[in-house]
Parts: C-alpha cells; sequence; structure tokens
C-alpha cells in the first residue's frame, strides 16, 4: 500500500547515510592497517637484514662509519674481507602521482640495494657504537623511524613506527 512505501522509504533515507558513513570507516581502517603492517613487515625485514651483516661482519669500519646521525653509515667488511656499507640515502618516489623525496636504507655488497621500501619513509636511520667498560665495541645501538609517505592525518601519524634495538657483534668482530 502506499502507506507502507512511504514507510520504507522513510526508513531507507534514515538507515542509508549511516550504512555509508559505516562503509566508509571501514575502509579507511583497512587502509590504516594495511599501512600498520607494511610498516611492521618493513620494520622486520630491516632488522632481520642488519642483524644478519652485522654479525657476520669480520670488522666494523668506525673510522668511516658516520655514527649519532639520523642519517647513519655503517661500514664494514665481511667474513671474506669484501667491503660492505649500510646507509640511509635518500629516494626520489613517485606515489599515487605525487613525487616525494623520502629516507630509505640501502645496503652496498658490491651492488646499491634497497632494504626498505619505496612506500614508506625512513625518517631517522641512527647507529651509535655499544662499549663495554673497556671501550671495547660490544655492539651497535640503533634508532630508526619508519613513517607512511603522507602523515598529513592523525590516522597517518598514528602509523609512525619507532624502533630502537641493539644487535651485539660477534666476538670474532674487530673494530678498525
Amino acid at each position: 500500500t502506499l502507506i507502507e512505501l512511504v514507510l520504507y522509504m522513510a526508513l531507507l533515507v534514515i538507515l542509508l547515510p549511516s550504512i555509508i558513513l559505516m562503509l566508509l570507516q571501514v575502509s579507511k581502517n583497512q587502509q590504516h592497517v594495511y599501512t600498520r603492517a607494511q610498516i611492521e613487515n618493513t620494520a622486520a625485514v630491516l632488522f632481520s637484514e642488519l642483524n644478519y651483516e652485522i654479525t657476520h661482519a669480520s670488522k666494523i669500519l668506525t673510522s668511516t662509519s658516520i655514527f649519532d646521525s639520523d642519517q647513519g653509515v655503517l661500514v664494514f667488511r665481511d667474513s671474506d674481507d669484501q667491503l660492505r656499507r649500510i646507509e640511509y640515502s635518500t629516494d626520489t618516489v613517485e606515489f599515487s602521482e605525487t613525487t616525494y623525496n623520502i629516507g630509505r636504507v640501502s645496503l652496498f655488497d658490491g651492488l646499491d640495494r634497497w632494504i626498505t621500501s619505496e612506500n614508506l619513509a625512513i625518517t631517522s636511520f641512527k647507529i651509535e657504537p655499544a662499549r663495554d667498560d673497556d671501550s671495547n665495541l660490544t655492539g651497535l645501538n640503533l634508532w630508526i623511524v619508519i613513517a607512511p609517505l603522507s602523515t598529513d592525518t592523525e590516522i597517518d601519524q598514528s602509523n609512525i613506527l619507532r624502533l630502537r634495538t641493539s644487535i651485539e657483534v660477534q666476538p670474532h668482530t674487530i673494530e678498525e
């Protein structure tokens, strides 16, 4: 009947905006979760690579490394005495038709290759030597900040990941 039709239309007018808002919120939350997972995955890959390289280093070249800087550089030699370098570098990337100058971490092992994704920005990569009471190098302290390319919104800013860890050098690793 006409009354039922008007009643259903009124209910639709009341419920439709709520349903649309709920779906938009779900979509927004999904993007937040995806970005957070990407940041955490990048952090896991980066720390795995750093841990492997540092624990397999035969020499840490502290005289040519850059410590206590947000744009740190670690220079070392591997077990085959090959020169290797892990460093903060800037890169220009295009994402969603926008160009960004971002920080990334690269590994030089004969070839330069990126360790971190071009979809995220490394805003700080700080390395500091850890020493015992006799000033012997015992490890490296790392401070790393990983952020989404855009930090315009509060949600984007909540995805910024600040990490601090230490990696112990092996007894066979010497400082040069």
